[in-house]
C-alpha cells in the first residue's frame, strides 16, 4: 500500500496543534512551567519564556513550516523530514523532563503518545530517501534547536 505523504504531513500539523493545545490551553500553562522548572537550568535557558516568545515560536514559525510541509509534501521532503526530527525531539524532551522531575509538564502526554510514535514512524519511512534530504533535515533540526532558545532570549526581558 502506497502512503499518502501529503495526508501524513497534514496529520503532522494536526498533531502539532493537539500538542500546543495541551501546552497552552488544556491543561495549559507551559509558559509558567518553563519559567519555574526550565528557566536558568542550562546555558540555553537563561531567559524566561514570554507570551510574545511563545506566539512567535508556535504560530509564526511552527504553523507556517508545518503547513508548507503539508502542502508541498515530498516536493520539500527535506523540510518534512526536518520537522519530523523536531517533533520526535520535542516528544523526547517532554518525556525526559517528566522522568527527571517526576512531574507532569504541559505537552508531555501528546509528546509521549503522539510525537514520539509519529516522528519515529515517519523517520523510519523517510530514511529511504536521499542523503541530501537527510542532510537538509538535520540542518532543520539544528536550526530549530538553536532558534527556540534564541527566540525565548530575544523576546524576554532581562531580570
Amino acid at each position: 500500500m502506497q502512503l499518502d505523504w501529503n495526508l501524513i504531513f497534514w496529520i503532522h500539523f494536526i498533531l502539532l496543534l493537539v500538542h500546543q493545545f495541551e501546552e497552552y490551553i488544556y491543561p495549559g500553562d507551559f509558559r509558567s512551567f518553563f519559567n519555574r522548572h526550565i528557566y536558568g537550568k542550562s546555558p540555553f535557558t537563561k531567559r524566561k519564556l514570554t507570551r510574545t516568545g511563545a506566539v512567535i515560536i508556535n504560530i509564526f514559525i511552527a504553523w507556517p513550516a508545518y503547513i508548507i510541509s503539508a502542502i508541498y509534501g515530498t516536493e520539500l521532503l527535506w523540510l518534512a523530514l526536518g520537522l519530523c526530527f523536531v517533533t520526535l525531539t520535542n516528544g523526547l524532551l517532554h518525556t525526559i523532563l517528566f522522568l527527571k522531575l517526576r512531574k507532569y509538564n504541559p505537552g508531555f502526554v501528546s509528546g509521549l503518545l503522539l510525537f514520539i510514535p509519529f516522528g519515529a514512524y515517519v523517520l523510519i519511512q523517510l530514511f529511504r530517501t536521499t542523503e541530501l534530504d537527510i542532510l537538509y533535515a538535520t540542518i532543520i533540526l539544528i536550526v530549530a534547536v538553536i532558534a527556540v532558545p534564541s527566540l525565548i532570549f530575544i523576546t524576554s526581558e532581562k531580570n
